[in-house]
């Protein structure tokens, strides 16, 4: 197995490491151990996790945009709390 340190797998997924950080320790998206002085993630869930946030990303048209900006906008100024939100 391939083991990627934290700056490796940050490279990799394209963000920031400090993000990196976050995600793994606070988030617990994916498991880490030390090797020697470095705190490493096996590549094979980096990748993972990358798949799965490609498949996640959804192309949104302006018009779609403004429509998904309008609804939240009414939602956050008709004081709804977060129970109404299923209910109406």
């Amino acid at each position: 197995m391939s083991e990627l340190d934290f700056n490796e797998a940050s490279k990799r997924l394209g963000i920031k490491r400090s993000a990196f950080e976050k995600l793994i320790k606070n988030g617990k998206e994916m498991q880490f151990h030390k090797s020697g002085r470095k705190h490493v993630v096996e590549e094979k869930d980096v990748n993972a996790w990358f798949v799965l946030r490609q498949a996640r990303k959804v192309e949104l048209s302006k018009d779609d945009f403004l429509h998904a900006l309008k609804f939240a906008l009414k939602i956050n100024y008709n004081l709804h709390t977060r129970a109404d939100f299923g209910t109406t």
